[in-house]
């Protein structure tokens, strides 16, 4: 089977919640990979996939070859155990990983760095993950526990907004964040400001999609792609225009 394809398939798998062992029965490595069980999330970097199933990270050294499958953990300098999220960040060449306790890792060529912030905020009852998103340079994470702003140089947090609120979602267009919180409301917010303050987070009205919920959201060029809950339909949107 041709790798591109496999890959293709391999990522619709994973989105659509599947067991793969019917798409790669006829290649050795892949059944292998399909036997791990339910695949949670692949990621591509420069040379490398990495991929995630049931809690654990592998990684596929040689995508050119794709004939080898290693797992990922404390020997590599893997800090925690129980991974819920990977994103590649290109520009930088490193991986980002997030766990169930709400720890990170940061991994580059120079190593691994670990973070802990979320994890041990005794306050926080919610530190699942919904969305990863990488723009200007910055990681922004979307959770149970708000929204987290993170310096990738340093792997620390910088900011974080709607605290121990719950958010399905976050998108970037420049300098505006873009967040769906768990009433299926979409709000934006300006990076010039201090969003740490709550007024600053406006309400972004559609009217022809008044009283319809949103679950998730994305960015296309300079629009927004809105998925409808109920619906399971998606609308692009410019939310500069406001059109649709």
């Amino acid at each position: 089977m041709n790798r591109q394809l496999r890959l293709i398939l391999f990522s619709l798998s994973i989105l659509l919640g599947l067991s793969s062992s019917w798409l790669f029965a006829q290649d050795f490595l892949w059944t292998e990979i399909a036997g791990f069980g339910k695949l949670q999330a692949v990621e591509e970097g420069q040379k490398e996939i990495y991929l995630v199933s049931e809690g654990g990270l592998f990684v596929l050294p040689d995508k050119q070859k794709m004939d080898t499958l290693l797992p990922m953990g404390y020997s590599e300098g893997l800090m925690h155990h129980g991974v819920s999220k990977i994103s590649y960040l290109p520009q930088r060449e490193s991986l980002f990983v997030y766990y169930s306790s709400g720890a990170f890792d940061l991994i580059s060529k120079d190593g691994v760095v670990s973070n802990i912030a979320i994890r041990d905020n005794l306050s926080l009852q919610n530190r699942s993950l919904s969305r990863i998103v990488y723009s200007n340079d910055k990681l922004y994470l979307a959770g149970g526990f708000g929204l987290s702003r993170v310096n990738i140089e340093q792997a620390t947090i910088e900011a974080t907004y709607f605290i121990m609120q719950s958010l399905r979602d976050v998108a970037c267009l420049g300098k505006k964040l873009y967040v769906v919180d768990e009433k299926g409301s979409l709000l934006e917010g300006n990076e010039e400001y201090n969003l740490q303050d709550p007024s600053q987070w406006k309400l972004v009205n559609i009217p022809t999609l008044e009283g319809k919920k949103l679950s998730a959201i994305a960015t296309l060029g300079e629009d927004l792609l809105l998925l409808l809950e109920e619906e399971k339909q998606l609308i692009r949107f410019n939310p500069n225009t406001k059109e649709i």
